[in-house]
C-alpha cells in the first residue's frame, strides 16, 4: 500500500520566530495560534498536510510537510530543498538521495520556489511531488492546493523515481536486497 496525501501550500510569516531569542517566545505564541487555525481549516477542506512556504526572507519556497522532507521531479530531475534551519537533516532523505544518485537520477539540492512548481504543473512538466520520512518512507502527494487553486497531480502508478527508489529503500530496510552503503546493522 502506497502512502498518499493531499497537500496545501500556505503562504505565511511562520518564520517570524527566527532571529533574536528575546522575541521568539511572544512571537511563537502568535505563530502557533495561526498554525492551529490554518491546520483545522485545511482538515475541514479534506487536506491532509500543510507546507508553510514563507521562509526567513519571506519568499515562497518549498519547505517540509509535517515531519517529511519534500521532493519534486520536474523534467526527470529530482529536486529537493537544501538543509537549513527550517529543513532538517533526515536519514530517509539522505538514503533516498544516495539511492537516486546510484540509479543515475540527476539530483539537485537547491531552493524550490513555489512559482517553479506551479509553472511545472501548468506546463505538464511536474512528474512527481512526494515527501520522505522515517515513518512513511515515501508519501505521494496526489492533490496540491495553492492560493485556492487545486491541482490533481500525475497518478502514482506512473511515477518512476519515487516508486522505484522507494521500493529499493524499503527492500534494503527489510534486508531483501544488498545494502552496499552499510546502513543496516546487525545486533
Amino acid at each position: 500500500m502506497q502512502n498518499r496525501f493531499t497537500l496545501r501550500l500556505k503562504r505565511t510569516l511562520h518564520t517570524c520566530c527566527h532571529g533574536w531569542s528575546w522575541v521568539r517566545q511572544s512571537c511563537w505564541k502568535l505563530c502557533r495560534s495561526d498554525v492551529s487555525s490554518q491546520k483545522q481549516l485545511a482538515q475541514d477542506q479534506g487536506i491532509d498536510q500543510l507546507i508553510w512556504t514563507a521562509d526567513a526572507r519571506n519568499t515562497n519556497a518549498l519547505e517540509e510537510a509535517g515531519t517529511m522532507n519534500m521532493m519534486v521531479v520536474i523534467n526527470n530531475k529530482l529536486i529537493t530543498p537544501p538543509l537549513t534551519t527550517t529543513i532538517l537533516d533526515g536519514v530517509t532523505r539522505d538514503s533516498f538521495l544516495a539511492l537516486a544518485r546510484d540509479a543515475g537520477v540527476e539530483v539537485e539540492e537547491r531552493r524550490v520556489m513555489i512559482s517553479e512548481v506551479m509553472d511545472a504543473i501548468h506546463q505538464n512538466k511536474l512528474q512527481e511531488l512526494f515527501g520522505v520520512g522515517t515513518a512513511a518512507t515515501i508519501a505521494h502527494v496526489e492533490k496540491l492546493t495553492w492560493e485556492d487553486e487545486c491541482h490533481t497531480l500525475p497518478p502514482v502508478a506512473g511515477r518512476k523515481v519515487s516508486v522505484e527508489i522507494g521500493q529499493h529503500l524499503l527492500a534494503i530496510k527489510k534486508g531483501q536486497t544488498d545494502d552496499i552503503h552499510g546502513w543496516n546493522m546487525t545486533f
